[in-house]
């Protein structure tokens, strides 16, 4: 298995009922091991997946049809 790494990718620009986070926080959990190692059938993905889906981040850019939130709300998912 090679090592994981990072990559620069352009900021995305949300799209409606999107929102564009800024990570302050994130992890990769027993099931991110288990799809990097193909060992998940039930949660298959192409590489280059992006595992580290567990975040805390405020947000940076609504998009339409987003209610206003205060810039301090921040997302967990």
């Amino acid at each position: 298995m090679q090592p994981s790494g990072l990559a620069s990718i352009p900021q995305p620009v949300p799209g409606r009922g999107e929102v564009l986070v800024k990570v302050a926080a994130s992890g990769v959990n027993p099931l991110g091991i288990k799809i990097r190692a193909g060992v998940a059938a039930h949660a298959r993905h192409p590489f280059h997946a992006v595992l580290g889906i567990d975040l805390l981040a405020p947000w940076r850019r609504l998009g339409p049809g987003w209610l206003p939130f205060a810039r301090a709300t921040k997302f967990m998912a």
